[in-house]
C-alpha cells in the first residue's frame, strides 16, 4: 500500500514536470534555426539537458556529417523490439540507427521472440541488440517498482545462451533500475551480473537537487534548499570528501537523502560513486546491496518492515 502510494505521488510529479518541459520545448529553438551541428549542439541540445530525449541535433545533421572509410559492408544491426524496450530503432534509439547507417550497417527490428527458430535468421556476422527490455509488469506506464522480473523466459535465455555460444554476436545494454533486474538472469548465463540501482555522488548534492528541481513548479522551493543553511533537526555531521572535513548536516542534506530512500523504498539498490572507485564489486562484498555510503534501509538488508527509520552510516 505504501510503495503504491509513493509510486502514484512519483508518478503525479514526473507526468506535471514532463508536461511542462513539453511545453516549453514546444516554443524553444529548433535545430533547423541553426547554422551547423556545431552551432546545434551550443544552442539547442542545453534545452533538453536532464531529459530523456534523442540528440535531435545528430538527427538533423546527419546527412552533412561524412563518415570516411564506412565498415559495416553491409552487415545488418538487429534492434530487439519484442520486449517493452525502453530504446527502439526510431525512437531513442534513432541517433544510433543514423550513425550505423552512415558507417554502411543496415539497422532492422527484431520483433520475434527469442527462438532457436527465429535467431537463425540472423547470419554469422550480423549483430543483435537488446537495450534495455523489461517485463510487461514493470513497463513505465505500470510500474517500476519491485519485483523487477525477468525480460525473457526461460527458454528464450536458453535459445539466446545456444546462439552465443554458437557464434552469435549480442550486445546486451541495460541503464539504472529498473532496466538491470530485467536482464540479470540472461546475464548470469555468461558469467557476470547488474547492479539494479542508481548511483550518486555524495560530493555533488546541489547539483543533483538541481536536476530535480528544475521546473518551473519548483522554482521557488529550489531557490530557499540553495541558499538555505538551516541546520537538519536530525543534527550531526556530513563528511565532504571533496574538502577533506565534516560540515554540519543541513535540511539539503536530508532531502537527498530522503529521495534516495524513495527509490530504495520502490526496489532499487542506491550506490554513490566512491563504490566505484575502488575495488570492483562482487556479490561477496556488497555488489546486491549498495555500498551503504549513502544510507542503510531494511529494503536493502531484505527485512519486510518498511516502516523502520532510515538510518545514516557515519
Amino acid at each position: 500500500m505504501r510503495n503504491s502510494l509513493i509510486y502514484r505521488i512519483i508518478t503525479v510529479l514526473l507526468s506535471t514536470i514532463l508536461s511542462l518541459m513539453t511545453a516549453i520545448a514546444s516554443a524553444a529553438l529548433e535545430p533547423k534555426d541553426t547554422t551547423s551541428y556545431e552551432d546545434c549542439l551550443t544552442r539547442v541540445a542545453p534545452q533538453y539537458a536532464g531529459s530523456q530525449v534523442n540528440d535531435q541535433c545528430f538527427i538533423y545533421f546527419d546527412k552533412f556529417i561524412a563518415v570516411p572509410n564506412p565498415m559495416g559492408g553491409g552487415k545488418i544491426i538487429y534492434i530487439d523490439q519484442a520486449h517493452n524496450n525502453f530504446h527502439q530503432r526510431d525512437g531513442r534509439y534513432l541517433p544510433f540507427t543514423k550513425l550505423l547507417q552512415k558507417d554502411g550497417y543496415t539497422v532492422e527490428t527484431f520483433n520475434e521472440f527469442f527462438t532457436d527458430n527465429s535467431l537463425a535468421k540472423i547470419r554469422q556476422g550480423d549483430i543483435l541488440v537488446i537495450a534495455n527490455p523489461v517485463h510487461s509488469n514493470n513497463t513505465p506506464e505500470v510500474n517500476w517498482i519491485a519485483p523487477i522480473y525477468s525480460a525473457f523466459t526461460d527458454s528464450e535465455i536458453n535459445a539466446l545462451e545456444k546462439w552465443v555460444k554458437a557464434g552469435g554476436a549480442l550486445m546486451l545494454i541495460a541503464d539504472h533500475f529498473p532496466f538491470p533486474g530485467a536482464v540479470d538472469k540472461l546475464a548470469q548465463r555468461f558469467g557476470f551480473y547488474f547492479d539494479n540501482g542508481y548511483n550518486f555522488d555524495p560530493n555533488y548534492n546541489d547539483v543533483f537537487l538541481y536536476d530535480l528541481l528544475n521546473s518551473q513548479i519548483a522554482k521557488d522551493l529550489m531557490r530557499q534548499l540553495f541558499t538555505t543553511k538551516d541546520p537538519s533537526p536530525k543534527g550531526g555531521t556530513v563528511f565532504n570528501k571533496k574538502l577533506g572535513i565534516e560540515q554540519p548536516r543541513t535540511v539539503k542534506d536530508d532531502l537527498v537523502d530522503q529521495v534516495r530512500a524513495v527509490m530504495i523504498s520502490l526496489g532499487a539498490e542506491v550506490n554513490s560513486l566512491i563504490f566505484w572507485s575502488g575495488e570492483l564489486p562482487t556479490l561477496d562484498n556488497g555488489f546486491a546491496g549498495g555500498d551503504g555510503w549513502l544510507l542503510d534501509h531494511p529494503i536493502v538488508r531484505g527485512f519486510s518492515n518498511i516502516n523502520s527509520k532510515i538510518i545514516l552510516r557515519p
